[in-house]
């Protein structure tokens, strides 16, 4: 089974999946502050506003979503819970404490 993965989901991407997530996350904060200062200066625009927040927020949650898949996936294929690095050390760290 572990063949078939790794010939169907590609670790290289995963690092480029976490990465455009921190860009997500960066686009929600810079869309919320925006919104933000619309509403302050034009209240009669706050409902447009508030619907960039929740699109914005919404794309955010995709991200969120894509870097999980991509945690599965090199969980899946290596092993190793990305999520908690210093307790699961990459194969080639796995020496190095001692």
């Amino acid at each position: 089974r572990r063949v078939l993965f790794r010939s169907v989901l590609d670790l290289g991407q995963v690092e480029q999946v976490r990465s455009e997530d921190e860009r997500l996350d960066a686009a929600f904060k810079a869309a919320r502050d925006e919104a933000r200062e619309v509403m302050r200066a034009r209240p009669d625009e706050i409902d447009a506003a508030l619907d960039m927040v929740f699109i914005a927020k919404s794309l955010e949650r995709v991200g969120d979503h894509a870097k999980n898949i991509a945690n599965y996936v090199v969980y899946l294929v290596e092993g190793r819970d990305v999520r908690h690095p210093k307790a699961n050390p990459a194969p080639a760290d796995a020496g190095a404490s001692g």
